[in-house]
Parts: structure tokens; sequence; C-alpha cells
């Protein structure tokens, strides 16, 4: 395996080999980066949505600047502005690209991705796929309980 293919899913996916033996083949491949590519982009794109509406619609959540020689509390939305034009700004008020190293350095991103997915985590794309193959049946006080709850 040449240094490019180390980082490349399709190439690292072909010619591998499941634990019974069996090879990968390129249909085996297509499907595994389809899911891959859409359960990212699903759970991405879902979690950056409920970012900004929580950021939009609770304008009293409040981040700690502890940086400070005094914490003073500041809007979050503000907190992330700020992060992003200290780390990320150019002179000409324009900002640079975010790259996956940039982002560690955020400590404010970090938190208000981990809270929103602490609030919200987004379904797995394998709960989307599954169904039910058999007929299950529950007793009728424990179904009138579930039904009031979901409904």
């Amino acid at each position: 395996m040449d240094e490019q293919s180390e980082h490349d899913m399709i190439s690292a996916l072909q010619g591998a080999v499941y634990r019974d033996g069996t090879v990968v083949t390129n249909a085996d491949v297509a499907h595994m980066m389809i899911a891959i590519l859409l359960a990212g982009q699903h759970t991405s794109s879902a979690t950056t949505s409920w970012i900004l509406l929580h950021i939009a619609h609770r304008r009293d959540i409040l981040w700690v600047e502890a940086e400070q020689p005094r914490s003073r509390l500041i809007m979050c939305s503000d907190a992330l502005y700020e992060e992003q034009k200290k780390l990320l700004g150019n002179s000409d008020g324009t900002f640079r690209p975010v790259t996956y190293e940039g982002t560690k350095e955020m400590p404010v991103l970090d938190s208000v991705i981990r809270e929103t997915l602490r609030i919200v985590s987004p379904p797995s794309f394998t709960s989307a796929v599954r169904a039910n193959t058999s007929a299950s049946t529950l007793p009728s006080s424990e179904t009138s309980a579930i039904l009031n709850v979901i409904c």
C-alpha cells in the first residue's frame, strides 16, 4: 500500500477482507462509502442546525470568559465570534479558512458542540435503516402507556 492510499478510504476498502475471509467487492465498497458519506453529512448538518437554533433562540446562554484577569460572562454567540476572530481573523476583517487543527484551539466552539450533542444527540445512521422483521404483541396496558407518552 503506497502512502497516498493510506489516506484514501476507497483504496483502503478495496482489497479488504471480512473476518470470515470473504473479499470485499466493489459493490460492498460503494455501499459502505454511501453510508459513510450520508451518515457524516446528516449528523454534521443536524448538529450545526441545532447549534444555530439554540444560539439564536436562547440569548440567555452565557460563556464564562476565564482567560481575562477577572472572569466575565458574555453571550455565547459573542464568545464564538470573538474566538474565531482572534484565531482566524485577518487584519482586513476577513477570515482564514477553518482547519481541523485550528478547531483544536477553539475551546468555546468545542464546548458548544459538545453541549449541543449532549442535549440533542442526532440519531445514528443505523437507526434510520432498521426494520421490524417479525410481529410483536404488547400487553394492552403497556401499549396504552407507551402511546400516551409518545402522543
